[in-house]
């Protein structure tokens, strides 16, 4: 059994006046500063897990600006593409129509050139006329000579104006 001594009995108010005075300055105390760790750690912890749910966010809208860019990027080589498939295509145009305009100025200037060795060969055609009745003018050939005088003129007529063509 137990007995119950008056040392066993001051042992134990001991023990509790000194549970007390520890309850009463230090465990307070303690369990205070304890608490308020607890409520900073909470704090902290929530503060990270907002920061990581704003990193999160922002990690998203970049990813999503990102696929903006790109696909504007690629809109515009696209477009690129086809403004230079445009260019390319009006300029075969244009050099087509200067192709065109310069033949059709140079077949001007052949027809040109041809009218004016035409022109050139009935002036010489007349001048040579001219120059040979002056001589059978002033020989006074009988009417064979004069004859075979127009027949060479004429032979000579032909053959410049087949030169000249």
């Amino acid at each position: 059994m137990i007995e119950f001594n008056l040392t066993a009995v001051l042992q134990l108010l001991h023990f509790v006046f000194l549970l007390w005075i520890l309850n009463k300055f230090v465990f307070k105390g303690f369990f205070e500063v304890l608490d308020k760790r607890r409520e900073m750690i909470e704090g902290e912890i929530q503060k990270a897990e907002k920061i990581r749910k704003d990193a999160e966010e922002f990690l998203e809208q970049a990813e999503e600006k990102l696929r903006k860019v790109n696909q504007e990027s690629q809109r515009l080589l696209e477009e690129a593409h086809k403004r230079a498939e445009i260019i390319v295509e009006e300029a075969r145009e244009k050099a087509k129509r200067e192709g065109e305009r310069i033949i059709t100025a140079a077949q001007e200037e052949a027809e040109r050139i041809k009218q004016e060795a035409q022109e050139a060969i009935k002036a010489a055609a007349v001048h040579m006329a001219l120059n040979l009745t002056a001589r059978i003018l002033k020989r006074q050939l009988d009417e064979k000579a004069q004859k075979e005088l127009m027949e060479e003129a004429l032979r000579m007529i032909k053959a410049r104006r087949d030169e000249m063509l």
